[in-house]
């Protein structure tokens, strides 16, 4: 399987994503070969998730020479380049800056992780989630 983004912008190192595939690529996030044995499909080729090899495309997208880039996590410390490296996404890369929304705490305490889910972590997680996204919009205002 290749490796390479999918961005609203065609070029050289991305994949165009669509309104037509957009169903099919937000699918394949879901693909953890852990738990499915198959890949899911986007513009008929196998797509797995991409956290394997990158947790957040943040250093890609600093090479595509974007400025700013917001990275969503749901670490709460610091964001792995993947989920095997012992390195961690930086705040700056070249001219680009980074800027994290990360939750307070671990989501794991409140009944989040990988694993398994209960359904009051999941529903505390998610308006902790709206709360962050709204500290975000304020302090860039």
């Amino acid at each position: 399987m290749e490796n390479h983004l999918l961005d609203a912008f065609e070029n050289s190192k991305t994949k165009l994503i669509t309104k037509e595939n957009l169903k099919d690529a937000l699918y394949a996030t879901t693909r953890m070969v852990h738990v499915w044995h198959i890949p899911a499909f986007v513009n008929g080729k196998p797509y797995i998730d991409v956290s394997y090899t990158s947790l957040c495309p943040a250093i890609q997208l600093a090479e595509l020479e974007y400025k700013k880039i917001i990275c969503i996590t749901s670490e709460h410390i610091q964001t792995k380049l993947d989920f095997f490296s012992d390195r961690y996404i930086p705040e700056k890369v070249g001219d680009s800056n980074i800027t994290f929304i990360k939750p307070d705490y671990d989501l794991s305490d409140i009944g989040v992780d990988f694993f398994k889910v209960t359904e009051t972590g999941l529903d505390q997680a998610f308006q902790h989630g709206i709360e962050k996204a709204k500290e975000f919009i304020r302090y860039h205002e």
